[in-house]
Formats: C-alpha cells, sequence, structure tokens
C-alpha cells in the first residue's frame, strides 16, 4: 500500500495524515493489522512492560520451585525423624527390612564402638571406622542410613548415640530368655563368656542328660534334667536355644528343644540342622571355620 492509500485509510479512520505520522513518529514501529488496514503504533513502553512481566513470571517460576524443593527437604527430615523415633520406641519394625548380613554388621559397629566409649572417644567419621573394622566406609554409611541415624559433617558420628540408635534397631523390645543344651567343655565355656554380655538376652536354664551335671549351678545358672525341659522353658520364658551336644545328638535334642516352645537355636553340634521355616537356626561349626581360615590363608 503507497503512503497516499495508508493516508486514505487513516482518514477512513477518523484520523488526519498528519496525526498518523506524528504518532508513528513518536513510537519506534508502525505494523499494519492485517486485512483491516489499521496500522498500529508499538511504543518502547509498552515492549518495556512486556519484558518486565515475563521477567516477573521467571521470578514467580524460580520462587515456585524453591519453595517445592524446601517442602521436599522438609518432608524428608520429618520421615526420619519419626523413623528414628519408632525404632527408638518399639525396636526394630517393618519400615525397613534388614539383610542378615547387615544385622551382623551393626553387631560389629556396636561391639567395636562399646570399647572406643570405653576409652572416652566421643565421635568417629565412617573412614575412621573403616579403618578399623575392614568394612568399606560406603557399606557403613548404607548400613547407618537402614537404622535412620546419621553424622555430623564437621564431626562425625556420636558414639554413644550411635550405640543406641544401633541397639534400638537390633534389639527386642525386652529381655529374652535363653537356655543352654548341653553342659560339656564347650556348654561351660559359652556360659563362662556369655554371663552379662548382652543386657537384653539372660541364659537362665542350662540342660543336660547326665545327672552328675544337673542340679547345679554353673556360672551362676542352674543346669536341669533335660527331661524337665518342657516345663523350665515355659517357667522361664525362654525362646533361644544354644546346641552345644555331640552330632549324633544333636537333630534329637533340636526337636525336642522346638516340641518345648524354643523359636530360635544357635547351633554348635557339627550337624546341619533344618527345622522348618518358622524356626530360625544359626549354624556355626568351628572345624569349617578353621578350615575355611587355612584356605584363605595359603591364597594370600
Amino acid at each position: 500500500m503507497s503512503d497516499f492509500e495508508q493516508g486514505q485509510s487513516c482518514q477512513g479512520q477518523g484520523l488526519s495524515l498528519s496525526s498518523f505520522y506524528a504518532q508513528a513518529g513518536a513510537h519506534e514501529s508502525v505494523s499494519l493489522i492485517p486485512g483491516t488496514g489499521i496500522h498500529v503504533a508499538q511504543s518502547k513502553a509498552y515492549r518495556t512492560t512486556k519484558v518486565e512481566c515475563k521477567i516477573q513470571f521467571c521470578l514467580i517460576v524460580i520462587f515456585f520451585i524453591f519453595f517445592l524443593l524446601s517442602f521436599v527437604k522438609f518432608n524428608i527430615l520429618t520421615v526420619n525423624f519419626f523413623t528414628v523415633f519408632i525404632f527408638s520406641q518399639y525396636g526394630q519394625t517393618n519400615m525397613s527390612e534388614a539383610s542378615e548380613k547387615t544385622i551382623e554388621r551393626l553387631l560389629l559397629y556396636r561391639r567395636l564402638l562399646r570399647n572406643l566409649n570405653a576409652g572416652e572417644m566421643d565421635h568417629l567419621y565412617s573412614h575412621q571406622l573403616s579403618g578399623l573394622l575392614g568394612v568399606p566406609s560406603a557399606q557403613i554409611r548404607r548400613d547407618l542410613m537402614v537404622i535412620g541415624y546419621s553424622g555430623s559433617p564437621s564431626k562425625g558420628y556420636h558414639v554413644l548415640e550411635l550405640i543406641k540408635s544401633i541397639g534400638a534397631f537390633v534389639d527386642p523390645p525386652e529381655k529374652i530368655g535363653v537356655g543352654l543344651f548341653g553342659l560339656g567343655h564347650l556348654g561351660r565355656a559359652i556360659l563362662a563368656y556369655f554371663k552379662g554380655r548382652v543386657p537384653q538376652l539372660e541364659i537362665r536354664a542350662a540342660f543336660d542328660i547326665n545327672p552328675e551335671k544337673t542340679n547345679r549351678i554353673y556360672h551362676g545358672c542352674r543346669c536341669y534334667p533335660s527331661h524337665m525341659m518342657e516345663s523350665i522353658i515355659k517357667e522361664n520364658n525362654i525362646a533361644i536355644g544354644i546346641l552345644s551336644v555331640p552330632a549324633d545328638a544333636a537333630k534329637e535334642m533340636a526337636q525336642q528343644m522346638v516340641d518345648a516352645g524354643i523359636r530360635g537355636i544357635l547351633n554348635y553340634a557339627p550337624v546341619n540342622l533344618s527345622l522348618g521355616p518358622e524356626i530360625h537356626v544359626e549354624n556355626r561349626d568351628m572345624i569349617i571355620a578353621v578350615e575355611k581360615v587355612a584356605h584363605f590363608m595359603y591364597k594370600q
């Protein structure tokens, strides 16, 4: 469209040609609306307002993102707090499942930490614990995440608090009675070593078929005849049994223990026991352990 036609279009809209060009000169650009013949002038002020709106929108988006991240962080801290609280009140729960190997390592950490606490060591880092135990520091941190415990970046783990946190996770909520079955040399050695070491576990009775050993007290624990097993187990609320009898008597004795109410067995007899999924059995064969040591000693 020529300048003359543009002027005519403006006059048709009630604007003089001179006023149109005057307005055009006062603005940065003049654009034509397609199909209408109407010119629109965009001022610098109008374009500046659009830029400001975009900046404000970006700031609102950034603020919303920061708010969302803060909300997520708050919820994570809250979940950790209640996890530790529940563990401390009720012991191990179904909130976090731990493997047998994880439980073994946690117990190992606690034993070492107790020795360190006796030496009045207040804090330590995961790499220090790793150096003392030979367990990778990354593995230690993963294990402690299972119990919901985290240390301080500046000081590491508080030894006494970590001992309590591990205990709240692995220990039963109340004392459990333990029975010792077989009071030979190994049985007496176990009885002497065990006494007073684990506050939540207490050997309350021992059993043997030898009448020369029964009705006597060994290391503060009375030995009963095996035929009294069921009544003594119920009377003393015994749930765990330590089996230290010869191999040929192990399976029969283990079944008697289960029938009397034992739900978990630590087996030192040189025979592998399998008593069903409802009974937890730990088989410990010292001969196999020594053979394993000998094998890996020559591998090095």
